[in-house]
Parts: structure tokens; sequence; C-alpha cells
């Protein structure tokens, strides 16, 4: 039982403890009103002022964010990165990728990646070092000493020597091996002195013999050696060039019907450094057609060689830009020496003089320069004193007038017989060309002279008319190479079927200029030799200058380092090929 004290206590207690809940209660509900509810109405009061300060900050913060985003794009730049892979598109077929055998564009092409040569172009068509180090030539011109860099290594890691140049060379001139190559090459004794070290001999010297080592791409001896000669031109190495020296390394190639690609990756290892494009893809296609359509649709990043027509069918003009470098070609008009009236010099002077070459190149939208004499501005002999005759319709009528071929009323030129004259000229039917001859045309029947105009294709006119002169008029254009040597094109050795003399033009005074302008070192006794050639060629009119090609070459603008400002050849494109990018990232500019 409990007692009354106790209970009094627990009483007292519990009174004391339900006071201090109300006082608590009491308590909370004050400072509730005084810092909620008398606040709320307070913040509602300045609704207006604390949204306008919520909106600021608002738009300063997004200046900020603009601000930064926007130094950002000053302090970076896009700029081209190593990887990736360049697809460049060429018309012709693939049958042989040996560089001692290859002749086609698409041949060419690969085989200029593959096949590093021991000297080479650069930008400016300067002769400098590739494989060789350095080279030299005794004092009359006979003997040529090259020595290659050191550390030089194959595709698969074996070193380049001497004895690479000499199996090379060797195999160009043996019979049985049947390189184009080979006439080139008769007569030069080579021989490796050292590993490094080689020297080249020639029976006669030859001024221009430097160039031709710019192209020669050397073959591996450890692999082909003991190859037969004969068993040479049809070996799988051709097709399947594994072991190389240039900056691309061959890894397969697709074919059917002679056209497909060849893929190739870099050379890690390459003496000029490792090419930043991972893989380069050669592309091939049978017409300028299907290059172009390639190219407007992406599936090249390069088209090379083009035509005017080509470049006019090209979409998009921000996607790509063009590089139109000038050939060291020569666009002419062949009139064949041997044949009727050509024999006659002043039928020959009269056809030009009837020939507006002005006309010519506004047909041509003004894209290549004109020329107007065998050799081309910058080279020995040349002179705006030494061209061809000129465009004088009245002097050219009065030599026909002379030669018998009279304008009758019908506005026809004819002889005392009533024959017509009546003309044929052959040429290409791509390019340019059939624009140019249907503007010759047009030009000579305003004199009376009928032309009559054959179209045919590149092999087609190779085979069935240049190589056996088969023709009264020729239009074509010749290589001519960076040194003034002409000597094949006008030499009286060469006017021969299946020779180079085109125009079968035979002259004592001419053949003595070109052979001492090849075989003297002296600048200005070169330079004398070849402005008497040029003096007597303009006399005996064998032929008419028309135009200067270039190289008409189109890159998606992704792609970087090409460089070239003239070329020697078009495969010359390359010759910077490890500096090319088709890559881009956004990195910070260097402070």
């Amino acid at each position: 039982m409990i007692k009354k004290t106790t209970r009094l206590r627990f009483r007292r207690r519990l009174r004391t403890t339900q006071k201090s809940v109300a006082e608590a209660q009491t308590q909370a509900a004050q400072q509730l009103d005084k810092h909620v509810v008398r606040r709320w109405q307070k913040f509602i009061d300045v609704r207006r002022f604390v949204l306008a300060w919520l909106i600021l900050i608002g738009l300063l913060m997004l200046g900020v964010f603009a601000q930064t985003k926007s130094l950002a794009n000053f302090y970076k730049q896009q700029t081209s990165i190593e990887g990736g892979t360049y697809t460049e598109g060429l018309v012709g077929k693939i049958a042989n990728l040996n560089p001692i055998f290859a002749t086609t564009s698409p041949e060419r092409s690969i085989a200029t990646l593959v096949f590093e040569p021991l000297l080479r172009y650069d930008e400016q068509t300067n002769v400098v070092n590739a494989l060789a180090e350095n080279w030299k030539v005794n004092s009359d011109q006979t003997v040529y000493t090259i020595n290659l860099r050191p550390n030089l290594f194959w595709h698969d890691g074996l070193p380049i020597t001497s004895q690479d140049v000499v199996f090379t060379v060797e195999a160009i001139q043996h019979p049985d091996t049947q390189s184009p190559l080979n006439q080139s090459w008769r007569g030069i004794e080579v021989r490796a002195v050292d590993a490094l070290t080689v020297t080249f001999t020639l029976p006669n010297a030859f001024t221009p013999f430097i160039h031709s080592l710019t192209h020669l791409g050397l073959l591996p001896s450890h692999v082909l050696n003991e190859i037969e000669p004969r068993e040479l031109r049809t070996h799988p190495f051709n097709l399947q060039p594994r072991v190389g020296s240039g900056p691309f390394v061959f890894s397969s190639v697709s074919l059917e019907d002679e056209l497909g690609q060849v893929r190739l990756t870099r050379h890690e290892s390459y003496y000029l450094g490792r090419p930043k494009l991972e893989e380069v893809i050669i592309q091939t296609y049978a017409d300028y057609e299907q290059l172009v359509a390639a190219f407007n649709d992406g599936d090249v990043a390069g088209a090379a060689n083009l035509g005017l027509d080509d470049v006019s069918r090209l979409t998009g003009q921000d996607r790509f830009k063009l590089a139109t470098p000038p050939l060291f070609n020569n666009v002419m008009l062949f009139y064949n020496n041997s044949r009727g009236e050509f024999k006659r010099r002043d039928f020959r002077k009269a056809l030009t003089q009837l020939t507006d070459t002005k006309a010519i190149f506004e047909k041509l939208g003004g894209a290549y320069s004109l020329s107007n004499a065998p050799v081309l501005p910058g080279q020995l002999g040349y002179s705006p004193e030494l061209t061809q005759v000129g465009f004088n319709p009245k002097s050219a009528a009065k030599l026909l007038e002379g030669l018998g071929w009279r304008l009758e009323t019908d506005g026809i030129r004819r002889n005392k017989s009533g024959q017509q004259l009546e003309l044929t000229l052959v040429t290409q039917n791509s390019d340019e060309y059939p624009l140019v001859a249907e503007e010759i045309q047009r030009q000579w029947r305003e004199a009376g002279i009928l032309l009559k105009l054959e179209f045919v294709s590149s092999a087609n006119l190779q085979q069935d008319w240049i190589l056996p002169h088969s023709y009264e008029l020729l239009l074509f254009g010749i290589d001519q190479g960076v040194d003034s040597d002409v000597f094949v094109y006008w030499h009286s050795s060469e006017a021969r079927v299946g020779g180079f003399n085109l125009s079968e033009y035979k002259n004592a005074l001419v053949d003595a200029a070109l052979e001492a302008g090849r075989t003297r070192r002296n600048l200005s006794l070169r330079r004398a030799k070849y402005e008497s050639f040029v003096k007597q060629w303009r006399a005996d009119v064998p032929a008419m200058a028309i135009y200067r090609p270039v190289f008409q070459y189109a890159q998606l603008s992704v792609v970087d380092g090409f460089m070239a400002q003239r070329l020697a050849n078009p495969v010359d494109r390359f010759f910077d090929i490890h500096h090319w990018t088709v890559l881009k990232a956004d990195l910070p500019k260097p402070l």
C-alpha cells in the first residue's frame, strides 16, 4: 500500500511537468509566428524585388557561360592530326605495280608510293636527295657517283644497299625483262663501289642524266635476284609488292577486269619520318564520269588528272579545293613532214599562221597557258623573241595561193586539178583535245580548208596512229621534262616508225644543236645550243605549239598537305605525302 506522502509527491511532479509542456507549446507557437508566419508575410510583400534579383543572377550566369564558350573557341584552333585514310580515285587499269614495268596512271602512282627513288623533285621541281645522301659528277660528265643515306631499310627491315641499285638497273637493261625503260638505260654501266656507294658510267657525256634518277624506284634484290629475267614481268611480286622502300607498304589488292582497289599502310620506319596518314587507298575507275560521280558522292577524297569538263561537273564548291600546278608538257599540232603537202615548209607555215591560239585559249576558259615554242618558259633556249610564227591569215592566204591552193567561190580551196584542200587530224577522244581540234577545224574552214577529225581512245591512238606514224596531223601532248633536252622529239634519228619525233622532222643543223645541248656542262654554252635549235625550228615550222596543260587535282577540304607549285610529272604530287592529313581536332592554340 502506497504511502500518502508518496502520492502527494507524484501529483506535484505531474503538475510541474504539465505546466512545463504548456509553457513549451506557448513558446513554440510564439516562435513560429515570429520567425515563419510574420516573415512569410514580409516575403510576399517583397516578392517582386526578390524575383528581379533572381532574374539578374540568371542573366549574369548566362553571360558568364557565353563568354567562357567564346573564349574557349578563341584559345582553340582546328588542327590537322595524325591517322585516318586517304582514298584517291584514278582512271586506268592495274596490271603491274613493279616500277620498272608500271605504265598507267594508277600503276605509276602506286609504284611511287611503295618504291623510293634515289632522287626526287621538290615543290618547285628542283632535284633533291631521296635515298641518296649526295651525288657528284666527274669533269667530262660521264661518271655519276651516288652515295646512299646510312640506315635505310626495306619494308621487311633489311638494309638498302648499293647492290639494290645495281640489280634494278641491270633488270631494266636485260632484254628478256622487256622493261619499257630499257631504251633510256642502254649503254650505261652501273657498279657498286661499296655498300653505300654506286657509280653510273655513261658512254658519252649526257648532262640531263641526273633527272633519270628521279623516278627510278629501287627493287629489293634480296627478294627478286633469283628470278629469271624472262619471268620477272609475270612474277606475282608485280601485283603484290610487299617489300618496297617508300612511305607506304603494300597491303592488299582487289581487281576485277584490271579495275579495283589497292590498299597501302604507312611505313613506320620511313627515312623522312613516320607518315601522318595511317592508310592510302588507290581506287580505279573505267572513265572520268565514274570518277567524278565517286568524288561527288564522297567515295574518294581525291580525284586526279581531271579535264576541264570533269572539273565543271564537280559539285559542292565549299566541300573541296582544286589545285592546278602546271606540268612540263607541251600540247602541239604535229605536221607529218614526210607526207604530201606537209613536205613543203610554206604549207606548214600557212597552217600555223591560220591558227589563232588566243581563240583556243578562250575556248579553254583560260585554264591553260599558251605555248609558242618547242621549249617552255624557264627552260634553256626559250626567249619571247624566239617564238613560232604568229597568227596572220593574210600572209597565210598568200602562201596558199602561191602553192596553188586557190579559194573558190564556194569558200573551198582547190588546186588546178580541182582537188579540194582536205586534211585529216587525229587526236584522243578525252580531256580537252576534242574542244581544241574542233576550234582548229572552225578556223581553217573559214580559210577554205576542210579538216576531218578522228577522235580515238588513248590506247588506240598510241597503237594505231602514233607508233606507226600513220597520220597527217596529230594533236598530242608530249612530256618534255624539267630539263631543256628535247632530243627525242626533234632529232632525225627518232624520225621513224616507233620513234618519238612525231613530225618526222629532219635537219642537220638541229641535230648538231641538240647533240651539243645534251653533252655540254657549261650553262651558257648549253643555252646557246638550244637557242640555235629554236631558231631553226621556228624557220622550218615542223609543228605548232598550242598550250601547256596543268594537273587538275581535286581534294576534299579535310585533306591537308599538298604543296606542289608545279610538277615535272603527275606522280610527283606525292613527293611530300608523308606530311598529308585527313583528320582534324580542336586543340589549344600555342601560347
